[in-house]
């Protein structure tokens, strides 16, 4: 009888946890005051899962059993906000209003509240001042100056310090650790030095990286979704920094296409990038960046360039009855710094200098909630691995006033010596491949 009654109260339990997981088709047609669909409007819910309107301006979520807050946006109207319960499929008709006045605009980093001294910098702040690279999102924040881009050197984070030349004191900024989606961005690898930094009136030394950290002119912005500056040492589980953290989130979920085309007196630059929704809980974003600039338009021989390639996953399932969020990243940037002196200047025809970093990364993140009621309630595993191929060139041409004895000799003592020629060329090159591998794991709980 007893092995009956325990049977039958398993069976409930179970049919109450499936029943729990459960997703319902909830369909939402937007009209504006004319009746009339609206067309490309967002339905949001708390953040996890948003679509957008058809031409018939429906959308179509699917939520599990309860209560939840949709929220309706789009320029030129009102928010307007649902209050719904989901006991199954259901329909609702959401009204859209003009908006009759103009509306606050954020235009630089919004404080936030805390122990640390945190800024945020949201999308609309970054689509007012269009820029080129990550560098020109530092002006949003408290202290912030702006100027003109100049992607002709290498661009360090500065944070809460005066800006100096390149070879001033750069402990802050190689203390900044950048995280992109959760995932470290280490550069302790970097040993790329030039064999000769004086060339061409410091033009290579301006370009060194290996003693500032993350060169900010390397990062695009069209895909980010939000920029997060931590001042000061918030946490250990951001990893070894000394100066703050940079949080970088980028899009991911169901988007439509963009394409941007920007130019200025420095710069060319191309995107195109576009969310796509395989099924309910699986969402792909893919993105793509062409940058070209000269620190003088007429100047056709200095010139940086950089391509980025973005593939990004988020997928939604349940483990052990439990939910589980699981994004996944791949991403190329290929790099390419150089200078060389303009032949019809009769003047060093032969000296040149290239600098290419191409970099590829292969993330995973892992997201487990437990039950609410235990000690642990989420689990999370980060997963990050990166191989970087980098490469310095330099040809330049040098000439002696005189014959000078050169000894070839390795070791000390007396050995024969050669007498160069006294004008010649000379090629150097240096090689770097580093290899990056993080895992983090954490386990939280109200």
């Amino acid at each position: 009888m007893f092995k009956y009654f325990f049977l039958f109260l398993f069976s409930l339990a179970f049919i109450n946890v499936q029943a729990q997981s459960e997703n319902f088709p909830i369909t939402i047609q937007v009209l504006d005051d004319l009746k009339s669909p609206v067309v490309n409007a967002t339905v949001k819910q708390d953040q996890e899962k948003n679509t957008i309107t058809n031409a018939d301006g429906i959308a179509v979520l699917y939520l599990s059993r309860g209560k939840h807050t949709l929220s309706i946006t789009l320029d030129g109207y009102d928010e307007k906000e649902l209050h719904i319960h989901v006991e199954g499929a259901q329909t609702y008709i959401a009204e859209l209003k003009k908006e009759t006045k103009i509306a606050e605009v954020v235009i630089t980093a919004k404080e936030g509240k805390g122990l640390t001294s945190k800024s945020v910098i949201n999308r609309q702040a970054m689509e007012h001042l269009q820029p080129s690279s990550f560098a020109d999102l530092m002006e949003l924040l408290p202290g912030g100056l702006s100027r003109d881009p100049n992607l002709s050197t290498a661009n360090r984070v500065l944070l809460r310090e005066n800006p100096g030349g390149p070879s001033s004191y750069n402990t802050t900024s190689l203390g900044t650790q950048f995280m992109i989606d959760d995932n470290v961005w280490n550069t302790n690898a970097n040993l790329q030095t030039s064999v000769d930094d004086a060339q061409m009136g410091y033009a290579v030394q301006n370009r060194s990286t290996p003693a500032i950290g993350v060169d900010m002119r390397t990062i695009s912005t069209n895909d980010i979704e939000k920029v997060e500056v931590i001042r000061g040492i918030p946490s250990a589980a951001y990893g070894d920094l000394t100066s703050g953290v940079i949080k970088i989130e980028r899009k991911i979920g169901n988007s439509p296409l963009e394409a941007r085309f920007k130019a200025d007196g420095f710069s060319k630059q191309y995107y195109v990038g576009k969310g796509f929704l395989i099924n309910k809980n699986w969402s792909i974003n893919a993105n793509m960046d062409y940058l070209d600039s000269k620190q003088n338009p007429t100047d056709e021989f200095e010139n940086y360039q950089r391509i980025t390639a973005s593939l990004r996953s988020k997928l939604k399932t349940n483990l052990w009855q439990r939910p589980l969020e699981w994004r996944s990243t791949i991403d190329l940037s290929n790099n390419i710094d150089k200078k060389k002196y303009d032949p019809d200047t009769g003047y060093a025809l032969t000296d040149s200098y290239k600098n290419s970093n191409q970099r590829v990364s292969f993330t995973n993140n892992f997201i487990y909630k437990l039950d609410p009621q235990a000690i642990f309630d989420k689990l999370v595993l980060n997963t990050a691995i990166r191989q970087g191929f980098e490469r310095i060139e330099q040809v330049k041409l040098v000439q002696l006033s005189g014959p000078r004895a050169l000894s070839l000799a390795t070791t000390a003592g007396e050995n024969i010596g050669i007498y160069p020629s006294t004008r010649y060329v000379a090629e150097s090159s240096t090689d770097g491949k580093p290899l990056d591998l993080s895992i983090f794991a954490q386990a939280s709980g109200a």
